[in-house]
């Protein structure tokens, strides 16, 4: 009952955050979803706001950061956009690092930032790189390699400045 009466809460909350400028109710709206983040519904709504922009986002980043590994997992088995997963990597690599010592867990993310790198454009696919850089160097040279035959002049100048 009590589930379903937060997830009844949680839906109405959402349609009011999506429309409302106030972001004195979007912080308050933030902390009530976050002490039902074991929710999927949950997780997901707070990995969209991971855009890092404003204040909002800033909080989705500190709710993200305590359980970054249940994130990380949590958009492996899930769909999540390639943004919003870039995104989260990006904020587990650089506040947890440790996360990725458990290596099965770095190898599904390598995977997941390959497939990405194969959708997105020039400017996400560096941001790929930068992270699958830190996480694999061998992986990383292999990438470099496909990529110095791209014509893109983004990708061009980012070989040119490794």
């Amino acid at each position: 009952m009590r589930e379903d009466l937060f997830k009844l809460f949680f839906e109405q909350g959402k349609e009011i955050f999506e429309r409302t400028d106030d972001l004195n109710f979007k912080v308050c709206f933030l902390k009530f979803a976050s002490e039902r983040i074991e929710l999927d519904e949950v997780k997901s709504f707070i990995i969209q706001l991971l855009d890092g922009n404003g204040e909002i986002s800033e909080k989705a980043f500190e709710i993200v950061n305590e359980r970054a590994k249940e994130f990380i997992l949590f958009s492996l088995k899930n769909s999540v956009d390639d943004e919003s997963f870039i995104n989260l990597v990006e904020l587990a690599l650089y506040n947890s690092k440790e996360i990725f010592e458990d290596s099965v867990l770095k190898n599904l993310v390598l995977e997941k930032l390959l497939e990405i790198f194969n959708r997105v454009g020039a400017e996400k696919k560096i941001a790929v790189l930068n992270l699958i850089s830190s996480l694999d160097k061998v992986i990383f040279e292999e990438i470099l390699q496909k990529v110095k035959m791209d014509s893109d002049p983004i990708l061009k100048a980012y070989l040119m400045s490794i």
